[in-house]
């Protein structure tokens, strides 16, 4: 029965990280598309200074996510192959995935991070017509 649980549980957290991982490569809600990309540099009136801030700070956030996406890459693999190692248990599986959870938050935490460094950037009008035009993409900006 409880070999039974830990297939299942596997079974699911590989399913899900399957999903998020189709529906980011698809598009989602979050992608682009020729209807909903906005120029937001024009929109938004930015000065050449603010322009080059924001980009810096998207350049310094890609290049620091770019190393926790490989690490959780890896971990979503090794949490894979462990089904099929024999010996191994639940407790050794739910620290992975406690492992993984952990990565999760700090790369949560860190997009946070910049997001608030890039959104210290604009004037209020400048925030306030960012927030009007869902900042340029569905899933808009929120503070």
């Amino acid at each position: 029965m409880r070999r039974k649980l830990l297939l299942l549980s596997l079974c699911l957290v590989f399913t899900l990280v399957l999903a998020q991982t189709a529906f980011a490569w698809g598009g989602g809600s979050r992608g682009f598309t020729a209807d909903n990309w906005v120029n937001m540099a024009d929109l938004l009136g930015l000065t050449e200074d603010q322009a080059q801030n924001v980009r810096n700070i998207q350049q310094e956030a890609f290049t620091a996510q770019q190393d926790l996406r490989s690490r959780l890459h890896q971990m979503n693999f090794e949490l894979r192959t462990m089904r099929w190692q024999p010996g191994v248990d639940q407790a050794q599986a739910e620290a992975k995935i406690q492992e993984l959870n952990e990565l999760r938050s700090q790369m949560d935490e860190q997009r946070q991070q910049y997001r608030e460094q890039m959104l210290s950037q604009f004037s209020d009008q400048q925030l306030a017509e960012m927030m009007r035009n869902g900042g340029g993409h569905r899933g808009g900006w929120r503070r």
